[in-house]
């Protein structure tokens, strides 16, 4: 037994510290822990955590080292507005991308006795999320300059969810023109126009600061994107994952709830700027990155959009699918979908006494200010608006005589 115990030692060290034979020591492992009593076993366990431990204790700070010298180029995009951000982060997101790979890759020798482990011990979930759980945590003790791991990932999709909207932007203007036409063949009054313009100025200055980008080495593709989230994945950060990209959308639907919608009650907008956009950008860009391409669905993104939609409840999102991935994903339209009608729903309800005042004409923002509140409790909101509006009315009807 001392024999095969020190060969045992001899196998998960190599294990742990060599990438060539990674597989062939696993399996090595695995066939000397089969061999072992149960108390040996627990022993061999206890060995291993410790063993994990200081290998990702060893390769961590190197993860941070990576981005050592984008230091202030994330400090930049931490604090700066939306378009000092795309700046700075053209570099920053390719050294993230690198540091997560050199981390993935080697703590891949780690991760796989871990599942040998599982095996062994009757389940490979158990250490495979210890040592998750261990990379995890080590992770969140590092920072560049007060900007944390999970604060990293959010600015580094914040910036991939800039770059993408930014893409579609010639296609957006096409849609919103569709959009506008469907809801009155009139033409805009000399208002409209000049916002769209300065729209479209605004828009062709993003389209030449992502020329710029696709220019820098920086410039980040969409597979080295989805790749980086695969290894993610692989190191337990999905959680982390899915919080970051929601957070990056949540910003960026503030940003084209605000911009689209604020001010203008003469057309449904809800619909055709916000819920569209949805369909045709942000839901096709956040499934590429949270849902593996081998869990992908056929009718996905049409069972997507009725979730969105819809007023489905957590227990028929858990329901759709056994995947977590998939499950993952579900739970976070549900999100999306409650912030979209709270977010929408909250810039009428402070608009309300411009509603009031070009009503008729006001009435379809009052249509989509009802389908948010169907959606939402911010019932009671409405009605201390509703109150204000109209004693601002009377103290100022009451001023004027």
């Amino acid at each position: 037994m001392d024999d095969s115990w020190a060969a045992f030692v001899s196998e998960l060290d190599a294990a742990v510290t060599s990438r060539s034979h990674e597989a062939d020591s696993a399996v090595s492992v695995s066939s000397l822990l089969r061999s072992f009593d149960t108390s040996l076993v627990h022993l061999a366990h206890e060995l291993f955590h410790l063993r994990a431990k200081e290998a990702v204790e060893a390769v961590v700070p190197r993860f941070w080292s990576e981005l050592h010298s984008h230091r202030r180029a994330i400090v930049r995009a931490d604090g700066g507005s939306d378009r000092a951000r795309r700046r700075a982060f053209r570099g920053a997101s390719g050294a993230i991308e690198r540091a997560v790979q050199l981390v993935a890759e080697a703590l891949a020798p780690t991760l796989r006795l871990a599942a040998a482990f599982g095996d062994v011990v009757g389940g490979v979930a158990a250490p495979i999320n210890s040592v998750q759980e261990l990379i995890r945590s080590e992770l969140s003790m590092g920072s560049i300059d007060g900007c944390s791991f999970d604060r990293l990932l959010t600015l580094y999709f914040a910036y991939q969810f800039d770059v993408e909207c930014t893409r579609r932007a010639d296609a957006e203007r096409d849609d919103d023109q569709e959009a506008e036409a469907e809801d009155d063949e009139d033409d805009e009054d000399e208002e409209d126009e000049h916002e769209d313009k300065h729209e479209d100025n605004d828009n062709d200055g993003d389209a030449q600061d992502m020329e710029d980008t696709d220019d820098d080495d920086g410039g980040t593709s969409t597979q080295r994107v989805v790749d980086t989230c695969e290894r993610l994945r692989t190191l337990g950060a999905s959680v982390l994952l899915g919080s970051a990209i929601m957070q990056s959308v949540f910003d960026g639907v503030s940003a084209r709830i605000k911009a689209k919608c604020a001010g203008r009650f003469e057309r449904p907008l809800l619909e055709s700027r916000v819920f569209r956009w949805l369909e045709r950008v942000v839901l096709p860009w956040a499934r590429s990155f949270l849902v593996p391409a081998s869990e992908c669905e056929h009718a996905a993104m049409a069972s997507d959009l009725k979730l969105l939609q819809s007023s489905t409840d957590w227990s028929a999102a858990e329901g759709r699918s056994q995947s977590p991935s998939v499950l993952l994903y579900s739970q976070w339209i549900i999100r999306l979908r409650f912030f979209v009608y709270e977010r929408f729903a909250t810039m009428r309800i402070d608009e309300l006494f411009d509603i009031i005042v070009d009503y008729p004409d006001s009435k379809p923002a009052l249509e989509d200010l009802r389908r948010c509140l169907q959606q939402t409790s911010l019932l009671s909101k409405l009605v201390s608006s509703l109150t204000a509006a109209y004693a601002y009315s009377l103290a100022h009807s009451i001023s004027c005589y």
